[in-house]
């Protein structure tokens, strides 16, 4: 299997991006509404979609969203996409608009790995984002001096009424840490490694209908001063 590391490069050198991407996009519509109707009892499940720059070069990228979230009949709310830093600090005026437009579907708008770029507190006002993901390394530095920079960063999401996800969580301790430290969504291995779509329905299964007791970090709610796992009840593309 080839990795997500080797393959996205060469297929944003040769513009492949764009319809693979699409293809993300509309299938991950259609998979969080088909989930939706099968566990409709059991709350709102959500679906965060990375997007490549490519996409929002063009106007494209706002009707699929439109088209597939009409489609699905789905609350745009309940979807994500997921942008880099790099778009955030972005001059090009298309771009910026095109997520404005996003933004006025009524769908989320969340920086990836948050820390690792240039993003500053001028562009978190300039535009319309919801969520901030955490970058995996500053929670693998979490009992170092790279901890120190946990603790502002969950303050700025929280001065701007954002929602802040740490990413890679891997143990239990790191956990325990990040709900001290107020963040309110946790996405990483010690919840599941990426798995298929087959699998993921399996996990929502055992989340909301299995009658045996589940893991203790798969059953913390979400509140404010709490962290919850973003998978599976968050099922990321």
């Amino acid at each position: 299997m080839v990795g997500p590391f080797d393959f996205i490069p060469v297929a944003e050198a040769t513009g492949l991006i764009v319809p693979i991407g699409e293809w993300v996009m509309k299938t991950s519509i259609r998979q969080l509404a088909e989930w939706s109707r099968s566990f409709q009892d059991h709350g709102q499940l959500t679906m965060a979609i990375n997007v490549s720059v490519g996409q929002l070069r063009s106007d494209r990228i706002v009707e699929v969203l439109r088209d597939e979230i009409a489609s699905a009949g789905i609350d745009p709310g309940r979807i994500t996409i997921e942008i880099t830093e790099s778009m955030v600090v972005t001059e090009d005026t298309g771009v910026v608009s095109r997520l404005r437009k996003i933004s006025d579907l009524g769908v989320q708008l969340a920086i990836d790995d948050f820390g690792t770029g240039y993003a500053s507190i001028a562009n978190l006002r300039r535009l319309p984002i919801d969520v901030l993901k955490i970058d995996r390394q500053f929670v693998a530095e979490a009992s170092t001096p790279g901890e120190n920079l946990l603790g502002p960063i969950v303050q700025i999401g929280d001065a701007f009424g954002l929602t802040t996800v740490a990413e890679g969580i891997e143990t239990v301790d790191q956990l325990d840490r990040l709900r001290d430290l107020g963040y309110q969504l946790g996405q990483g291995f010690l919840f599941s490694r990426p798995v298929g779509a087959d699998q993921a329905r399996q996990l929502l299964e055992d989340q909301f209908c299995a009658s045996r007791p589940q893991p203790s970090v798969d059953r913390r709610s979400v509140q404010r001063s709490t962290i919850s796992p973003s998978s599976p009840r968050d099922t990321g593309r």
